[in-house]
């Protein structure tokens, strides 16, 4: 029952993401050019953070 709970949390995780980016996306407004870039500098930055972290673990 622990994974089907785990599993349930994560597809609860992306409806809310996915219904965050539907609210988004339909509000009209002029998005400044770097909050495009922005996503792809925090998915980048956790990936070296966890790149570091383990590397130092050995």
């Amino acid at each position: 029952m622990f994974n089907v709970g785990v599993e349930l949390g994560q597809l609860l995780f992306i409806a809310i993401i996915l219904t965050l980016a539907t609210v988004l996306r339909k509000v009209r407004t002029d998005w400044p050019a770097w909050s495009r870039q922005l996503p792809a500098y925090g998915i980048g930055s956790m990936a070296a953070f966890w790149f570091i972290q383990r590397v130092s673990g050995f």
